[in-house]
């Protein structure tokens, strides 16, 4: 393997659009990594009241939850996902059909 062909990878845009989407990812995650180590602090020092503080998780922990349960939100990862990795296909089996890109992978399938 010669070395062009090593690093033409990295010249796609594939490349750089999964990047983006792993930094995102990684923005996205650290209001809640900052939110566990507040509450964390706030548990551990006697100074705020054990109940005030397990009503601010209770509370926090809904916020965070209620966009699982939205309709577009599963819309919105299926059009990620196609947008950066393409649309799923069955695989390199003889006479396999494209999968349509809600449907969800199976034992023994999975992403591209």
């Amino acid at each position: 393997m010669t070395l062009r062909a090593a690093l033409a990878p990295l010249s796609t845009g594939a490349t750089y659009r999964r990047g983006v989407f792993l930094l995102l990812g990684g923005v996205l995650l650290l209001p809640y990594l900052l939110l566990v180590t507040v509450f964390a602090e706030m548990l551990r020092t006697d100074e705020v009241p054990r109940p005030a503080v397990l009503l601010l998780i209770a509370v926090a922990t809904a916020i965070a939850a209620v966009p699982l349960f939205l309709r577009g939100t599963r819309a919105l990862e299926i059009a990620a996902r196609v947008r950066c990795f393409g649309p799923r296909t069955a695989g390199s089996t003889p006479g396999a059909t494209a999968m349509s890109a809600t449907a969800r992978p199976t034992a023994g399938t999975g992403y591209r």
